[in-house]
This record gives C-alpha cells, sequence and structure tokens, in this order.
C-alpha cells in the first residue's frame, strides 16, 4: 500500500547497525498479534486479573474480537495513531520524498569523504530505494497543502511568526502520539527544498507546544 510505498514498516538501509523497522498495523499484522497474545489476555479476561480498568475493558474484547480489521483501526492507522510505529528517519525521508516529487533514497551519514585540506577524497552517491505509486499532481498538491500548517490558522503559524516564509518556503506537520498510562509524545516534520527537520520529545506534549 501506499504507506509501505514511502518506507515505514521496513528498514530505511541507512549506514548504521541496529535501525529500528517501524511497523505497519494491517490486517495482516493484527491477525499475527492477535495470535500470539491471545492466551495472555484470555486468560486474564477469564480470571480477572487486569491490573487496570482500561485492560479490564480491552483483554475480553482482544480475546473474542482482537483479529478483526475494524474501521476504527482503518482510522487510527490513517492518522498515524493505533499500533503503528514509525521512526524519525523514516518520517524525514518520506517527507524528503514528498518534497523531490516521489524519490525514496536510502539516508547516508555523510555525502562525502574530504581530507583537512578541503579536497574531496571520495564521494558517496544516494542510492534510490523507490518511487511514490502516487501522480505528480497529487504529490504537488500535499506539498501544496503543507504550507497552510505555517499560515494563519496552522497549527504551526504560532511558532513561526516573524519568520520571511516569502523568502525560505516552509512545508511542516505538526503530530500528537498517544500511549495509554503515559503523557502524549509530540512530532513535529518541517521542510524546505533542500533540507528535511523531523522533531520529537517522548511525552513531550503536542506536537507544536514541545518540539
Amino acid at each position: 500500500n501506499i504507506a509501505k510505498s514511502f518506507g515505514f514498516g521496513q528498514a530505511t538501509g541507512v549506514d548504521l547497525p541496529g535501525e529500528a523497522t517501524g511497523r505497519i498495523a494491517d490486517r495482516h499484522w493484527k491477525l499475527a498479534y492477535w495470535q500470539q497474545m491471545k492466551g495472555y489476555y484470555c486468560t486474564m479476561a477469564k480470571k480477572g486479573n487486569a491490573p487496570n480498568s482500561f485492560l479490564r475493558a480491552f483483554a475480553p474484547e482482544f480475546c473474542s474480537a482482537g483479529y478483526l480489521y475494524n474501521p476504527g483501526d482503518a482510522a487510527n492507522f490513517a492518522i498515524g495513531q493505533g499500533d503503528t510505529l514509525v521512526t524519525p528517519l523514516q518520517l524525514a525521508r518520506a517527507y524528503a520524498a514528498i518534497s523531490n516529487g516521489g524519490t525514496l533514497y536510502e539516508p547516508r551519514i555523510g555525502r562525502a569523504i574530504v581530507s583537512p585540506s578541503g579536497k574531496v577524497i571520495k564521494q558517496i552517491p544516494a542510492v534510490v530505494a523507490g518511487h511514490i505509486p502516487s501522480s505528480k499532481s497529487a504529490i504537488a498538491y500535499v506539498n501544496q497543502a503543507l504550507t497552510t500548517t505555517l499560515q494563519p490558522g496552522g497549527t504551526l503559524a504560532w511558532k513561526f511568526g516573524g519568520f520571511p516564509l516569502n523568502q525560505v518556503q516552509v512545508h511542516g506537520k505538526t503530530g500528537t502520539a498517544e500511549v495509554v498510562g503515559k503523557q502524549t509524545t509530540g512530532w513535529v516534520a518541517t521542510y524546505t527544498k533542500d533540507y528535511v527537520v523531523v522533531m520529537t520529545i517522548s511525552q513531550g506534549g503536542t506536537g507544536s507546544g514541545s518540539s
């Protein structure tokens, strides 16, 4: 699907060890997770020994129908909530693909090896990982829509007051990730034609308020 074409749910290929792949919480994942965890939650539901009110309500539901992909799952997935997991690097790469017209690259930690005198010894070439299967007009529409976040009424407008947006066009999106029992985590992604910046603060509150 489109989310997977943006590189979510898989390693980006960055030249660093131990990269997390994130998770696309689709029908296949939900069924596999239910098969793995049904014993735990069904036992909890049967014994009635859930440690909190959320699990007391959740365990019986998960036990009986946790394998079903419901409209609420699709809605959660569409806005990046629910069981979906995304790394900051994956998000930065996705926004870079929107910015450049649809090409997904493997990230690299450097562009070149340079001598102390400034001579370029070796260029590190960019590697194309794929292309977004959307029309150029659709990508251009999203690219333009992401400028409105910084304009009056947008969720980033109050942070960009006085910034010369007429000279440097900035695109952006705020986000707030939620986990039961924890404070919300703030996300902000911004980009220009040359740079992408993704900020996240674990349990820091709303995106524009913290990041």
